[in-house]
């Protein structure tokens, strides 16, 4: 399916149901313009490329289409979990207490000198 000079692919077996890939393709091929910020060109593709794959991830598992639309994909990307909320804090607290561990080592330094 071609989406403004960009091309989506989706790769499928001998056994696959047709019908079921066209719409596996439709639903992909909406997602693009949604997590690109409806800019279709290969910069912008690039740039989301994980929040693509990760959209994607939503769509098909294990091989098989999941029954989801657009709005349910996009609800289940911006979801945040506990454990990525506690790697921001430790992340935040560690960058603001480095600086003050610098300081009280080089008083220390200095002192010893």
């Amino acid at each position: 399916m071609c989406l403004q000079g960009l091309y989506v692919l989706l790769v499928t077996n001998k056994q696959s149901n047709i019908l079921e890939d066209l719409e596996t393709l439709r639903l992909v091929s909406k997602l693009v313009p949604e997590f690109c910020q409806g800019l279709l060109e290969e910069e912008a593709v690039s740039l989301c490329a994980f929040d693509l794959i990760f959209a994607f991830d939503e769509v098909i598992s294990l091989g098989h289409k999941e029954n989801t639309t657009v709005l349910q994909v996009k609800q289940n990307c911006e979801m945040e979990s506990h454990e990525e909320k506690l790697h921001k804090m430790i992340i935040q607290v560690g960058d603001c207490c480095v600086p003050a561990l610098c300081r009280v080592r080089l008083t220390g330094l200095h002192e010893a000198q």
